[in-house]
């Protein structure tokens, strides 16, 4: 199918900052990281600057911290104490909620860079599929990435985020802290009250620590929601997309990248992989450690796997679905094309060649590790919640 690829000049945006940042210029997503950069180390500084004037920094008196305290029972629960660098959970939550925003956007770079890595890759080979019908993927892809940006979807998300953040500590102090981790059995709510009375973010004590957490909450929960949404839509336009041909292609002439043409999706894999992992372990401390275990802990990391598996492993799948298939259409065409026996032997080992060329441009041994984290998590949260109820 003789159809020229010039029709393909349109790109995936990859819009999801708002309608006034859109990512196609080449010194923008630098301006856009160095942002976001400086904003995370001076809300780093701010927090940590408020919490040593709070005295919520470090524990400064003799009385235990609780995580010392689930170790070693104290004789009386008078005084305990949770500063800022002993809570665990609230370390994780300050890294991911300030990286949140770069996951982001080098997601963002990745997907505007798919269009052109893939007609890249292509070259002068004819084709499998009609441009014109991936143009108007394209552009479909595109308005849901400028609707996700705009104003009104921007500003319906913030809050959203902001009552999201606001009902997680208020069950942090009606729920009290690190119930599921009593060190002494039957003494349930005293432990749960003086673990959050001693809390850095205790609202009632230090009500300034209290508002910067759930600002930080309601930042990190904006930037997963766009980031959520804009995956979806990459994950349905990359299905939709093989459906009429068109997929993930190496450059199966020459590897002029090192991954045969695909730096750009192993940076994009990179950067998804690292962003959800991340965020499950952030899920995992904040529904083990923070919240009380209960059954609902369960089923909420079940929902946050299933959603990881959509925007991840199935993303993964169609790839390497779309890979195989330009392998063999790469073959048959070279070996269709081949008329001399000298041309078929030529094609042949050609042929061996590009199949002993990995699939996707990262190791099988990752892509099992991150299947083993996703979907083995909730068996371990079912262990651990039989053995603390023992």
């Amino acid at each position: 199918m003789a159809v020229s690829l010039d029709s393909l000049k349109p790109q995936l945006i990859g819009r999801s900052f708002g309608r006034n940042r859109q990512l196609t210029g080449s010194t923008r997503p630098l301006r856009a990281k160095a942002g976001f950069n400086s904003f995370g180390v001076f809300t780093a500084l701010v927090i940590l600057a408020f919490a040593g004037q709070q005295q919520v920094l470090i524990n400064t008196s003799e009385e235990p911290s609780a995580i010392a305290a689930v170790v070693r029972a104290p004789a009386r629960f008078d005084g305990i104490g949770m500063p800022l660098l002993q809570d665990p959970v609230a370390l994780v939550v300050l890294f991911t909620a300030l990286a949140t925003p770069l996951f982001c956007l080098e997601q963002v770079e990745s997907i505007r860079d798919f269009i052109p890595m893939t007609v890249r890759n292509i070259g002068d080979d004819v084709p499998h599929f009609d441009p014109r019908e991936v143009q108007i993927l394209i552009m479909r892809a595109n308005g849901r990435f400028r609707r996700i940006g705009g104003k009104k979807v921007s500003l319906g998300l913030f809050l959203l985020s902001g009552f999201g953040a606001y009902c997680l500590l208020r069950y942090l102090q009606t729920g009290g802290l690190l119930a599921g981790w009593n060190p002494v059995p039957g003494k349930t709510e005293p432990w749960r009250a003086a673990v959050y009375a001693g809390w850095w973010a205790n609202g009632d004590a230090h009500p300034v620590m209290a508002v910067l957490l759930w600002l930080l909450g309601a930042y990190m929960f904006y930037f997963v929601l766009k980031q959520l949404l804009m995956g979806l839509i990459f994950a349905i336009f990359a299905q939709t997309a093989t459906t009429v041909g068109f997929g993930v292609t190496p450059h199966l002439r020459a590897n002029n990248d090192g991954y045969w043409g695909l730096r750009t999706l192993r940076r994009f894999m990179q950067w998804t992989y690292g962003s959800t992992l991340a965020h499950f372990v952030t899920t995992l401390g904040v529904c083990i450690v923070w919240l009380p275990f209960t059954q609902w802990t369960f089923f909420i990391v079940t929902a946050v796997m299933i959603v990881n598996s959509t925007l991840v492993i199935y993303p993964t799948m169609i790839a390497h679905k779309s890979v195989l298939q330009a392998k063999q259409n790469y073959v048959d065409d070279r070996l269709l094309s081949a008329k001399t026996e000298e041309e078929k032997k030529t094609a042949a080992e050609e042929a061996e060649k590009v199949w002993q060329s990995p699939d996707l441009p990262f190791r099988t041994r990752a892509t099992f590790t991150a299947v083993f984290v996703y979907l083995l998590a909730p068996i371990v949260l079912a262990l651990v919640s039989w053995l603390l109820k023992r």
